[in-house]
């Protein structure tokens, strides 16, 4: 069973193939080219695994013992070969872009919105005690002399984020 805990780029999955048999770890034992690791395999490309074996029963404990309770991910990943070097390239280019922009109100507009929703909650600008909440008139004014103050949206995001991979992978003939 392979569970996604969120949808944050690069977190993960959660795999288990005999369930959930502890109140701790139930992760499977992940044992590549014969090392054991302990940090799963997120990080091998899937062009350089070559097989992947399950082990879930008894068979499984009977080589890695109790670390084995929940069971084996056996992977062989493809390993050098006698010959020519091999070049592979792998490339990937991304953009991102939101669905929807925002339209905001400049600070005056703000201001004066505010004074009136803080009218309508029944507070009264009068009062000393409501009347830090309030947007003062020479507040207002030196808003709305400003104008559309706007700008910093534009300067910070911007419409479309392109984002370029390359990765190269080489593997040499071994002598």
């Amino acid at each position: 069973m392979s569970t996604t805990p969120n949808g944050t780029p690069g977190s993960g999955s959660n795999l288990q193939i005999r369930g959930i048999t502890t109140l701790n770890d139930n992760s499977p034992l992940v044992v590549i080219d014969g090392v054991v690791r302990y940090d799963g395999f997120g990080n091998i490309g899937s062009d350089e695994i070559e097989s992947i074996t399950v082990l879930k029963d008894a068979s499984a404990a009977s080589v890695y013992g109790a670390r084995a309770a929940n069971g084996v991910f056996l992977i062989t990943t493809k390993r050098g070969k006698m010959g020519k070097p091999v070049i592979t390239y792998s490339g990937m280019i991304g953009k991102q872009q939101p669905t929807n922009y925002p339209k905001l109100m400049s600070a005056y507009q703000f201001a004066s919105l505010r004074n009136k929703a803080l009218k309508n909650m029944s507070y009264d600008p009068a009062n000393p005690n409501h009347a830090g909440l309030f947007y003062s008139e020479d507040q207002l004014t030196d808003f709305q002399s400003r104008g559309d103050e706007n700008v910093w949206y534009d300067a910070t995001f911007k419409k479309i984020a392109c984002s370029m991979i390359k990765m190269f992978q080489s593997m040499a003939a071994q002598r």
